[in-house]
């Protein structure tokens, strides 16, 4: 999970019966660990988190079809992000090709 090292509150989609709920999680809650994990980008904190019988706040129902929805512009955005990244990486790797010896 993207900053949640850095977070108070999680906000945690998650089946709440038959339904999904948007709940808010503190991070300093029992039941709530937050481990590092590497990540290729240093600029952004990533964290494993676990949830262990942890107490949540519901802040209320989603569809399944919008949750659905932000899942998929999620992926979306992540993979914008990488051919980005592989963009650059690829300009400095030509340009150092250019220049070595």
């Amino acid at each position: 999970m993207p900053d949640a090292s850095v977070a108070n509150v999680l906000l945690v989609p998650a089946r709440n019966g038959g339904h999904v709920g948007l709940f808010a999680v503190d991070i300093a809650a029992p039941g709530v660990s937050v481990r590092p994990t590497p990540s290729a980008d240093r600029a952004r904190c990533r964290s494993s988190v676990t949830y262990v019988d942890a107490r949540a706040r519901l802040l209320g129902e989603l569809p399944s079809r919008l949750l659905d929805a932000a899942i998929d512009d999620v992926q979306i955005a992540c993979a914008a992000e990488a051919v980005g990244a592989a963009d650059r990486l690829l300009e400095l790797t030509v340009a150092h090709a250019k220049v070595r010896r």
